[in-house]
């Protein structure tokens, strides 16, 4: 896995993983707000709403029950605050891609350095909007060497000096172009962001973060 997110101004991102037997848990999450106003009332959002994924994940719970638990513990304290952001699970054993994507880009799996898959977004509201649609969960089958590729909005929606965003298609030829090149999963995220930085002439207009996993091989044989 790898991650890498600047910030040079306060904002609502946040990122956990944790790996749990044979499962891998993966949850990447950006509340809405930015700069020295919002932005702290984001970044009390996200550090709440990743301290409640953190406690459904030692309970054990599904990513049904660990969206119900986040959106109940954001609504508890601010129902005007909003997050979005995906949920996802990885069986080792197998390569079964479990993802919940409340109102955020459901990701991308990357196989042979071609987009295999979009992963489907929204699969539900947004945190703190829990309560008026039923979250759903998509499955997909990961092969030996695929990379899923998890990102907040402040990648494609960075713009350059003429205005002009970054955009989906430049994110997936970058990474594209970094994992043919052979780059460790932290050095691909690690030089996306310096992408993104370079584009708006290292001025971050948002938090850019992402969050990247690899399948190597089923996990078989085990007691």
């Amino acid at each position: 896995m790898g991650s890498w997110s600047p910030c040079y101004d306060v904002g609502g991102d946040a990122f956990d993983y944790a790996v749990n037997g044979d499962t891998a848990h993966l949850a990447l999450l950006d509340a809405v707000g930015h700069g020295s106003g919002g932005g702290m009332r984001a970044v009390m959002l996200a550090s709440l709403a990743l301290a409640a994924y953190r406690n459904a994940r030692r309970c054990g719970f599904d990513l049904v029950e660990t969206y119900h638990h986040i959106d109940s513990a954001v609504r508890d304290h601010d129902r005007r605050g909003l997050i979005t952001g995906v949920l996802a699970e990885l069986d080792q054993r197998i390569g079964r891609l479990r993802v919940l994507s409340a109102g955020h880009p459901g990701g991308l799996v990357l196989r042979h350095s071609r987009i295999a898959t979009v992963l489907p977004t929204p699969t539900t509201l947004p945190v703190a909007l829990g309560d008026r649609h039923p979250p759903v969960v998509v499955e997909e089958a990961l092969e030996p060497g695929d990379d899923v590729l998890f990102y907040t909005d402040g990648i494609i929606e960075a713009r350059s000096a003429d205005g002009e965003r970054f955009g989906t298609e430049r994110l997936v030829d970058f990474t594209v172009r970094a994992l043919a090149d052979g780059l460790p999963l932290p050095e691909t995220a690690r030089h996306l962001v310096h992408a993104i930085l370079a584009y708006q002439d290292d001025r971050l207009q948002d938090d850019a973060t992402v969050l990247m996993v690899r399948f190597l091989e089923p996990r078989t044989g085990r007691a």
